[in-house]
């Protein structure tokens, strides 16, 4: 097995909720992600600062309009989420799974948990991860292999392959395209 080029494995333990399901702080909903991985990652002891300027942006729109990596701030994320999960602390971050988009950068369409960093048996780096677009926990949780984001060393992007726009969001391709920071 590969080394994980960003340091050992590691895994916060965070209590997994659905945007769907109400009981947790929130009005769930089928636009309440932002909320629900608020409230996950405050109920592990850590704080995402609110308002849509406390980010890091890892996809850009290119001069033809089309959403591409920003290898910069891919890295700038990746290592904030590093550094947070050394100090066992999950983060919220945006993806990109459709055409379109109700945020503020035009591009994330859903947000979900990090939760751990590891290496998988063909030495992929990976990003595990909480998805509160499901009310089915062992669908959503970060034990479902399918919940991670693997680092394209090209583009030091995180992405998860599945379906293109079509299908429960939970089956679609997720291309991060934000980092949201933590309170200090």
């Amino acid at each position: 097995m590969a080394p994980s080029l960003t340091g050992p494995a590691v895994h916060v333990e965070v209590p997994y909720y659905s945007q769907f399901k109400p009981g947790n702080g929130f009005t769930p909903g089928r636009t309440a992600c932002l909320k629900a991985a608020s409230a996950m990652v405050s109920a592990a002891g850590a704080s995402m600062l609110p308002g849509a300027n406390n980010r890091i942006q890892t996809r850009r729109f290119d001069e033809q309009g089309n959403i591409v990596p920003d290898s910069t701030g891919a890295e700038r994320g990746r290592q904030y989420i590093d550094q947070q999960l050394a100090l066992n602390r999950p983060v919220v971050v945006g993806v990109n799974h459709k055409p379109g988009s109700l945020n503020a950068d035009n591009i994330t369409d859903h947000f979900v948990v990090v939760t751990g960093r590891g290496v998988d048996a063909q030495g992929r780096t990976y990003y595990s991860f909480h998805d509160p677009g499901t009310e089915n926990t062992s669908r959503g949780s970060d034990t479902n292999p399918n919940n991670r984001l693997y680092l394209d060393l090209a583009t030091q992007s995180l992405s998860r392959p599945g379906n293109l726009a079509v299908g429960a969001v939970t089956d679609r391709t997720y291309d991060m395209s934000m980092v949201r920071l933590n309170a200090p």
